[in-house]
């Protein structure tokens, strides 16, 4: 009896920490691990529009990665001025070549079978990953399947 005493304690202590994003800010609101959304980044603020403006301008691509690049920030700073412009010149040439289309049906009936088809190419090789969401706002987006897909 006084194991158990012990162990419950522990145990809502536990899973109240598993609940929550780790470390992650109070943005996200999505039941979609939002990992991959807090580094990459956007081509433009019209996917942000739940952020503050000026943390939205932060996530886009040029101010995101293309700076940092461009300034030395971080891992950069070790590279020359001639190899991070090599670098971001190649990372541009990759993002130009990168692409994803999705052809759906504008309007389905409920219990309706529909095909989606989704075309992902990526600017230097295999694309590594892809998400189906229900929305184009990052940090809260949802999959697909979290409405019944």
């Amino acid at each position: 009896m006084i194991r158990l005493a012990l162990l419950v304690p522990l145990a809502l202590l536990v899973a109240r920490t598993a609940l929550a994003y780790p470390g992650g800010p109070q943005i996200h609101v999505t039941d979609l691990v939002p990992a991959c959304a807090g580094c990459h980044s956007s081509v433009g603020t019209d996917q942000l529009a739940t952020l503050p403006p000026d943390m939205a301008s932060r996530q886009t691509v040029e101010a995101k990665h293309y700076a940092q690049i461009s300034s030395g920030a971080g891992s950069y700073r070790d590279l020359s001025e001639a190899d991070r412009q090599a670098l971001l010149a190649a990372v541009k040439a990759v993002d130009a070549a990168s692409k994803v289309t999705i052809d759906a049906p504008a309007a389905v009936r409920r219990g309706e079978t529909i095909t989606v088809t989704v075309r992902a190419r990526g600017g230097s090789g295999p694309v590594v990953g892809l998400a189906l969401v229900d929305n184009g706002q990052r940090f809260q987006a949802r999959p697909i399947t979290a409405d019944g897909w």
